[in-house]
């Protein structure tokens, strides 16, 4: 048996030797890829290239990680989940694939082709570029100022607006079917018009389209909205915006890889380009006169000289009967605070608030929420289902399954992250000493029961939120 093992191991070496096999043909499982050092990853053209010619300048080697830990150079190709062929993007990302290799899309390394397809500058092959045309930083700052994102958020729609349309109002796609930054199609190319004529916006320019885009995401696309405008202001942040605004709001096909995508780009591009840009002092800004005042030990919030977040402000909200106070966003720290209306507005410090869902989105219920949670209540067992005459019992149910338990720091600003009870605020919660707690990184939300944090599964205490 000895002697015939020997002679096929024999055999299987000389074949590799003369064919040049790779050495891990007897080794383990391809782990990990990565490009070359020196290798260029990023291809800058005016006008679109043919793909055989685009392909032709691309690596032909990759270096491949196999679980024994060993590497090796080995032959690859090149494609991009975008439909390279039928669409007009301004970028497309190229991914490697290898025979027999399937790795989640999320650890690939990537290629990225940059196309000007303004037909303003002589067709062919460009020197590397990074900086960002007006129209770009245009948007970035109406995003940011304007609808209240932070760079993460504004990195992830740029990845998405770039790919569309290049940040060009006028781009048409699909065949004369799509049209402007976000390639509106059909019907939605109809909204754009009707909803900038009926505002008095053009809407063939970019600040017009903007505007609808806001308008879109707050009353239709309201999921999307609640979960970019929380994203956490991180790498991590325009990766999870750019793949959520795509999977959600754009919806291409191959959508799943065409997310991963640009996501990556919005991570490894727009995040490095804006994290370090913070909001100009607007004239809207100047008009509003945004400002902390403290007044007998305690900080207040004044928009327009006038203090927020009391009793008689009218963006405060009512709970059970009760008006609890508004949350406000600081653009200056960057930081979401409570002003507590039992306080006169005073901003609420070292302090653990339940939060209804309602009191951040003010977001209306939909029709299957409704008749959903009306079954638990006596409205429900009524047959009364119809939104306008949802009863405080309905709602509560469904505040009761949206809010959250979030908390603020020494300094009022909402704590996210791991939380333990100690020093000043064990003296505030002596009954919470010692414990700990986790809050989400993106809403703040305290976590509750069995939750997996960094890949790990951590168990909380299903009513307190303490760790077990």
């Amino acid at each position: 048996m000895k002697k015939i093992f020997s002679a096929v191991s024999f055999w299987l070496l000389l074949v590799c030797f003369v064919f040049q096999c790779p050495q891990n043909i007897f080794a383990s499982e391809v782990v990990g890829l990565s490009i070359p050092e020196g290798v260029e990853t990023d291809y800058y053209y005016v006008g679109k290239p043919e793909l055989d010619e685009l392909v032709e300048k691309f690596p032909k080697q990759i270096e491949a990680e196999y679980s024994d830990g060993s590497r090796e150079l080995t032959d690859v190709k090149w494609e991009t989940p975008d439909d390279y062929i039928n669409k007009d993007r301004s970028y497309y990302a190229f991914e490697p694939v290898l025979d027999g290799v399937e790795l989640p899309a999320e650890s690939l390394p990537y290629l990225v082709v940059w196309i000007d397809n303004t037909g303003k500058k002589e067709k062919g092959l460009l020197g590397a570029t990074s900086n960002a045309s007006h129209n770009e930083e245009q948007a970035f700052y109406y995003m940011l100022e304007n609808m209240g994102l932070n760079q993460a958020a504004c990195a992830g729609l740029l990845a998405n607006i770039k790919a569309e349309s290049g940040f060009d109002p006028n781009a048409i796609g699909d065949r004369g079917t799509s049209y402007g930054i976000c390639q509106w199609h059909n019907t939605r190319w109809n909204d754009l018009i009707n909803y900038c004529d009926e505002n008095g916006y053009d809407w063939t320019t970019l600040d017009g389209q903007l505007r609808f885009l806001e308008y879109e995401l707050r009353n239709k696309y309201k999921r999307v909205w609640n979960y970019i405008i929380s994203v956490d202001n991180s790498d991590d942040g325009a990766y999870d915006a750019a793949y959520y605004f795509c999977y959600k709001f754009e919806i291409p096909a191959n959508t799943e890889r065409v997310a991963v995508s640009r996501g990556r780009v919005a991570r490894d591009t727009y995040w490095p380009r804006y994290c370090d840009r913070n909001r100009r002092d607007s004239q809207e800004d100047r008009e509003r006169h945004l400002e902390w005042l403290d007044e007998d030990g305690k900080s207040y919030w004044y928009e327009n000289n006038v203090r927020q977040g009391t009793v008689s402000d009218e963006r405060s909200f009512s709970y059970e009967g009760t008006v609890r106070g508004r949350e406000i966003y600081d653009p200056a720290s960057d930081g979401w605070y409570w002003l507590d209306a039992c306080y006169d507005g005073a901003k609420a410090v070292n302090k653990e608030v339940y939060m209804p869902y309602v009191f951040q989105t003010e977001r209306d219920f939909s029709a299957e929420e409704i008749e959903r949670y009306s079954k638990e209540s006596a409205a429900g067992a009524a047959g009364n289902t119809e939104k306008a005459q949802m009863d405080k019992q309905v709602k509560d149910a469904i505040m009761k399954k949206a809010g959250k338990w979030v908390r603020y720091d020494e300094n009022g600003k909402m704590m996210k992250g791991w939380v333990r009870i100690e020093g000043e605020l064990a003296s505030i919660y002596p009954h919470q000493a010692g414990n700990v707690y986790y809050y989400d990184r993106k809403t703040g939300l305290m976590a509750k029961g069995e939750t997996v944090i960094d890949g790990k599964t951590y168990n909380f205490d299903k009513v307190t939120g303490a760790m077990k």
